[in-house]
């Protein structure tokens, strides 16, 4: 038998935001939520601290290496 569970009209705006900012329908984002803050009881009950942290998207400088390489050769430098 499925429970429903009824959310609050700042919850579903909210949800619905960040369904729209990911390109995403909003089952697909609940599901997520959903499948986050079981994780996260699950980790309080086990004696976790969660403590949030944002993280931000890390890239390779790839211009960079290749300066540093040009620099080695043009120097001489030995490997």
């Amino acid at each position: 038998m499925r429970k429903s569970v009824y959310l609050a009209e700042d919850e579903y705006n909210a949800l619905e935001k960040i369904a729209e900012e990911d390109g995403d329908n909003l089952n697909n984002v609940l599901r997520r939520a959903v499948r986050f803050f079981v994780k996260y009881r699950r980790l309080m009950e086990e004696g976790y601290r969660i403590i949030p942290v944002k993280v931000m998207e890390i890239s390779k400088p790839e211009q960079k290496g290749e300066e540093q390489r040009k620099d080695s050769q043009d120097t001489g430098a030995s490997k």
